[in-house]
């Protein structure tokens, strides 16, 4: 090999080795707007995501980029890494589409086809990753989080209202230590912001469709977010020696409640 090509591969060597040194939670989010949010129950009400969320709908702030840490119910091992389980189903979409997502809530976050699949009534995302990290795992699970970084996107008006992210990164992070575990990314989804709108402007009208057939409806119904639950499908009681969550009396657990265009 000439001294000029080892001269280079040994300044990428170096580059990479840099990259991955100063990679963590605090250099990822240092010019992102991070949701406080720890109780995921909370996070329609949150100001950070309120942000993004009016900027989907007026259509500004398209360089502003968000992170939030999300917290998983369970976290199963698997041979080559581990599958990630939340409750933020898809039933806001229609079926066609439904896998194309990362739920936070009401915000979806494009991904590849195949991460993610439907097992009873929950939306389990399934990821490779190197040995550290499966050790690392292995050892303690409880401070690890998934850290989704995005910009806005757009607002769609459909039979349950949501906001697509346009998706920057996604890392698997240790949130006591700040250390990166392991860059995800390449399981997000790159997206043409008018083709994705048009997307799921199609899959709203067989959604719509499909909904209105099923429960007899003559008029055009469609889903909001519950008042009383804020979305959650949960009410929160706090007592002096313990936190219970209870089925909503309002929505039946479901978060939304019927309404009209």
């Amino acid at each position: 090999m000439k001294k000029g090509g080892l001269t280079l591969c040994l300044w990428c060597l170096v580059a990479l080795y840099s990259y991955a040194q100063d990679l963590s939670l605090s250099s990822l989010t240092s010019d992102c707007h991070l949701s406080p949010v720890t109780d995921l129950f909370k996070i329609e009400s949150d100001e950070v995501l309120n942000q993004f969320r009016d900027y989907c709908k007026d259509g500004t702030g398209k360089n502003e980029k968000f992170a939030v840490l999300l917290d998983w119910k369970s976290m199963p091992l698997t041979d080559t890494g581990f599958k990630f389980e939340n409750d933020f189903h898809q039933n806001m979409l229609h079926k066609s589409v439904a896998y194309d997502y990362l739920y936070i809530r009401d915000i979806i976050l494009p991904i590849k086809a195949g991460c993610a699949k439907y097992e009873g009534y929950t939306t389990i995302y399934t990821f490779k990753c190197g040995a550290t990290a499966l050790n690392t795992m292995r050892e303690d699970r409880k401070p690890l989080r998934l850290l989704a970084i995005f910009k806005p996107g757009f607002y769609m008006d459909a039979w349950i209202d949501h906001y697509c992210a346009v998706p920057v990164g996604l890392y698997l992070v240790n949130k006591d230590t700040g250390a990166v575990l392991q860059d995800l990314s390449s399981y997000l989804k790159n997206i043409n912001i008018t083709t994705e709108k048009q997307k799921l402007t199609r899959a709203n009208r067989s959604k719509v469709a499909e909904e209105r057939q099923n429960s007899g409806n003559t008029q055009p119904a469609k889903k909001v977010r519950c008042n009383t639950c804020h979305g959650t499908g949960k009410q929160k009681y706090e007592y002096p020696s313990k936190t219970v969550y209870e089925t909503c009396n309002t929505c039946g657990g479901t978060g939304y409640v019927n309404s009209f265009w």
